[in-house]
């Protein structure tokens, strides 16, 4: 069974553009994928692109796309009005576990067990593992 998850990024407008993730959506699995790896507008633009994902991984090229990779048909990302609209609709009809914000150069998370609010996203590649 898998933790699907939503990806969507705040545009100019303040309306999201956002993707579904079927897989992994939990913050240590597409959380640090997405904070650590897609740290810039043009890659997470790369990514939305791609439409529905089965799988994230840390290249556009490397994840698991519904329509390109499994030939099924395209589910375009979707164009929510707000923040407060991508929350409803991402949790409703996306049926997102967690959700998933790239704005202003910034991850942040909303849907964690006990947190109302969004959550700041923060990976450091370069942390030493003890």
């Amino acid at each position: 069974m898998g933790t699907p998850c939503a990806i969507g990024k705040k545009m100019e407008d303040g309306s999201v553009l956002a993707i579904r993730c079927n897989y992994d959506g939990y913050v240590a699995g597409a959380g640090v994928i997405l904070g650590g790896w897609y740290t810039d507008a043009a890659k997470v633009e790369a990514l939305l692109v791609l439409g529905e994902l089965s799988q994230l991984a840390e290249e556009p090229a490397d994840c698991v796309a519904y329509h390109r990779d499994r030939h099924e048909p395209m589910r375009s990302a979707k164009r929510l009005a707000s923040v407060e609209d991508y929350q409803r609709t991402a949790k409703g009809e996306m049926s997102a576990d967690y959700l998933y914000l790239y704005d202003e150069g910034r991850w942040s998370v909303y849907g964690l067990y006990h947190e109302p609010d969004w959550v700041r996203v923060e990976v450091r590649k370069d942390a030493e593992i003890l």
